[in-house]
């Protein structure tokens, strides 16, 4: 999963590469293949020498919230699926780096699964950089255990935390579906999040 500057999902892995060939009756049709995009690739970073083989201590989250205080978008992502008529939303936390190192130890420090990956090379960019994206339940336990330490960050991850509670988040909605104050909760909250940026 891909994620935009806005925290939007990005859909589609592959991109349709055409040309056009001529017919014998003199008209032209247009000759289609589909093409796999370039997926970017998983960074293996390994946790921190000295951290090997303790687990992180109060010090070391108070770190982690420190980095994300700085560092991180705290959000819910919209991702609008085709033949859906409600979209999906889903809370999302990334750290954007150019020390795919810090990342590896913060990722050691958190404990929880994420995606950490190249991001695409641009002029501006002296350096490669690097995505950790913690989303979903992973996302709202990262933010639970960071919180207290959070000082800038710490609205946000109020709301985001919201999210599990307001947003029906891990009830299945059965035949019918979520009801109509569920969607508009979610919404509110992707809004809400979007606002205190």
């Amino acid at each position: 999963m891909r994620y935009n500057d806005k925290g939007e999902r990005e859909m589609g892995t592959t991109q349709q590469v055409g040309s056009v060939q001529k017919l014998g009756n003199g008209g032209t049709a247009a000759v289609g293949l589909r093409r796999r995009l370039r997926q970017p690739p998983k960074v293996n970073v390994k946790a921190p020498r000295k951290a090997r083989g303790r687990a992180p201590t109060e010090s070391d989250v108070a770190w982690a919230a420190g980095l994300l205080d700085g560092e991180a978008w705290i959000g819910v992502s919209c991702t609008q699926q085709p033949g859906r008529k409600n979209p999906t939303y889903r809370p999302v936390v990334t750290v954007t780096q150019n020390c795919p190192q810090t990342l590896g130890r913060l990722r050691w420090v958190l404990g929880e699964s994420s995606h950490l990956h190249e991001l695409a090379r641009k002029m501006g960019h002296n350096r490669q950089v690097y995505s950790l994206t913690y989303d979903g339940g992973h996302a709202l336990r990262v933010l639970a255990r960071v919180a207290p330490f959070l000082v800038r960050k710490r609205m946000e991850a109020r709301v985001a935390l919201s999210y599990r509670r307001r947003g029906w988040m891990g009830i299945h909605p059965g035949p019918k579906g979520y009801p109509p104050h569920v969607w508009k909760a979610r919404r509110d909250l992707f809004l809400k999040l979007k606002k205190l940026k």
